[in-house]
């Protein structure tokens, strides 16, 4: 939460456009994120870097899985992520985290 208000005081300042909504069970913020992946999972939040990317079908399903696997996982998610990111050459393609995020919002999106 933290992340993303700083990211809209941010956005407010440079005058971006930005929105903050509860959806697919997080809270959203839109137009917000400074790291250069289009979104970020943290915990309960998701945080895409440019408003247009939060309506991509694609993005909000393979975010919202993230958000199940932390609630799967608590605060093990980080641990468990970041091992098999390096068990996986640093290959993000690979990671079977997000093998597995990237098949659920295929099939949620109907994308062949």
């Amino acid at each position: 939460m933290i992340y993303g208000a700083m990211g809209v005081v941010s956005a407010w300042i440079t005058g971006a456009e930005y929105d903050v909504y509860y959806g697919d069970g997080a809270v959203n913020f839109a137009g917000t994120s400074f790291l250069p992946a289009r979104g970020i999972t943290l915990g309960n939040t998701i945080h895409y870097r440019k408003r247009k990317y939060a309506d991509s079908c694609y993005l909000r399903h393979h975010e919202a899985y993230h958000v199940l696997q932390y609630r799967r996982l608590g605060p093990g998610f980080i641990p468990v992520y970041v091992i098999a990111w390096v068990f996986t050459g640093f290959n993000y393609p690979e990671h079977p985290m997000e093998v597995t995020a990237h098949d659920h919002a295929v099939e949620q999106c109907a994308i062949r």
